[in-house]
């Protein structure tokens, strides 16, 4: 596993919180599914110079989408994120081939199907144990727990989603 240095995701974070101005919830947001993809990448593996600034960036999208088309649904956003990740990502240390990965996670990263790489799974997975409290409302625990069985990619971000929501 590749180090990432805190200083680089420090001025990542900084690029969101510039991005998206006063709009807090989408940074929360992108915080909070920062410290999910840490804790699965320290359990599953992966590349971190890939999944710490998927998941800094991973929204990026919603903002376009919403000037351009008065939405944020998930195509939309999986559409226009990448290119302002890409315009973000060229000014630090990062590679073409890390940037190239990190924008395909990021116009996926709601589509489970074509998500491959372990690296895109702990994004989705991460993204899903933040927002699985506010979509699913599902009150039958075995129901919940059939349906974590089947969202989740990795057995860690099983096990913390029937912690969080069993």
């Amino acid at each position: 596993m590749p180090f990432f240095p805190e200083k680089l995701k420090s001025l990542l974070i900084k690029e969101l919180e510039l991005f998206f101005g006063n709009d807090k919830k989408r940074v929360n947001h992108a915080k909070k599914v920062l410290e999910f993809s840490e804790k699965l990448l320290i359990d599953e593996g992966g590349n971190s110079r890939i999944i710490i600034p998927t998941a800094i960036l991973h929204d990026v999208g919603i903002k376009i989408a919403e000037e351009k088309f008065g939405s944020s649904a998930p195509p939309l956003q999986e559409k226009e994120g990448p290119p302002v990740a890409r315009r973000i990502l060229s000014n630090y240390e990062f590679t073409k081939d890390e940037i190239d990965k990190i924008c395909e996670i990021i116009s996926h990263h709601h589509s489970k199907k074509f998500l491959r790489s372990l690296e895109g799974k702990i994004i989705f997975d991460a993204d899903w144990l933040v927002n699985f409290g506010n979509e699913s409302k599902v009150k039958d625990k075995q129901k919940v727990e059939k349906i974590i069985d089947r969202l989740y990619f990795t057995n860690s971000a099983k096990i913390i989603a029937k912690y969080l929501y069993l």
